[in-house]
């Protein structure tokens, strides 16, 4: 739990940022995204994939650069993942139906076998129906010191916490 306490201190600390709010955000939960899901996730390049219980949260810093964090709790090797760091968008955040991003996060992990390190990522979200508030998402990750390779895909649902929309 050590790590998670130090995620939350992480996008706090990298919200204050967004006090003046970027030009389509009014005040921080506006600029500030959650979402719990579900999502396959597969390490080293290998086979061993698990099944985890997700939770995402996102502040935009301005429309195009974003301070991310995720939590996952790992189904078959019951396991805790979190992880921390920007991105910047390669596409119109505007679009809401189709984003793609580059970025930078320090992942962290309670057992033995995936990343625990920096990592480069690229990352889609995708709502298949604009009707709909499902997102299909996919993440790619490369550890910096390890050089393993780490990937999700899974489905995320966007919910509210507190005063956010």
């Amino acid at each position: 739990m050590r790590h998670f306490s130090g995620l939350v201190v992480a996008l706090t600390l990298f919200s204050f940022h967004v006090t003046q709010g970027p030009a389509h955000a009014a005040n921080l939960w506006q600029a500030t995204t959650f979402g719990v899901g579900v999502q396959g996730a597969w390490f080293n390049g290998t086979d061993n994939g698990d099944i985890e219980a997700a939770g995402k949260a996102a502040v935009s810093i301005t429309p195009h650069i974003s301070v991310v964090g995720g939590l996952a709790y790992g189904f078959a090797a019951t396991y805790l993942r979190e992880s921390v760091g920007a991105r910047i968008t390669a596409t119109d955040v505007n679009d809401q139906t189709f984003s793609m991003g580059i970025g930078m996060s320090r992942h962290f992990r309670s057992e033995p076998g995936g990343l625990d390190e920096w990592a480069g990522e690229a990352a889609i979200g995708w709502k298949p129906f604009t009707s709909s508030r499902v997102l299909v998402t996919a993440l790619a990750a490369y550890g910096l010191d390890s050089r393993d390779p780490f990937v999700t895909a899974g489905v995320v649902l966007p919910v509210s916490i507190g005063g956010a929309p």
